[in-house]
Order: structure tokens, then sequence, then C-alpha cells
């Protein structure tokens, strides 16, 4: 997936499941830092200001996280980490940041200006 720095991104992951924890992590060369975390519709935590999780999506387990304000440094590998009490989903997706803002906003392009959504539906 390509984005335009200064922009938003939309990483979205909707499983078919219920009773779920999930995290999504930025992971950086051996290790990973944890963006979000969800436990319940009672317990969601984000440590990023520029990270958002939508609730309403997430009682309908839609855990995809939108990234705000992209930048370069946002360039990477982000896992998500679905799991219940029976097993684990993982899955990764890499992000590139290209350009500025100003090249974003091309009216040629269809949607909304400067959000890129790369859907990734799990059965």
């Amino acid at each position: 997936m390509k984005a335009q720095a200064g922009l938003s991104v939309v990483l979205i992951l909707v499983p078919s499941l219920s009773g779920l924890q999930a995290s999504w992590s930025k992971v950086e060369k051996e290790t990973s830092s944890i963006l979000a975390y969800f436990q319940s519709s009672s317990n969601i935590t984000m440590y990023e200001p520029c990270i958002s999780w939508n609730k309403e999506q997430i009682n309908r387990s839609d855990f995809s996280l939108t990234l705000k304000d992209l930048s370069l440094s946002d360039n990477g590998e982000y896992l998500c980490n679905i799991s219940s009490s029976k097993y684990s989903l993982l899955t990764i997706q890499t992000l590139h940041v290209v350009g500025n803002r100003t090249q974003a906003n091309n009216p040629k392009e269809p949607g909304i200006p400067g959000l890129v959504e790369q859907p990734l539906s799990l059965v």
C-alpha cells in the first residue's frame, strides 16, 4: 500500500469472530511497539495520539486502525494479532508513505482525498 505524507491511512481488518482480543503493533527491526489494544468493549487502549479505532466498528469485530497525519517515519510493517480462547491470528500489512500532502490531493482520484484504505477480510 502507498500513501501520501501528511495524510491518513486506514489499515482494515474485519474478522468474522466474537469474544476476541486484538492488538496492532508497528514492527521495527527485531522489536515491535504496541499501538493499540482491545480486550473488551470497555477496555480499548491506544498508545499513540496519531491513531484511532472506531468503537462502533470494533463492536462489529472490525479492528481497522486509522493512522493520522502520516509522515515518512510511518513507513514499515504493522502487525495485527487477534486471539480468542481457541486460537490466534496474525496478519502483517506493509505501509509505504510517499510524497507530501500537496501531491495527494489529485482531483482525478475517486474517494476521500488523502485517505487510503487497504481491505483485509478474514473468514
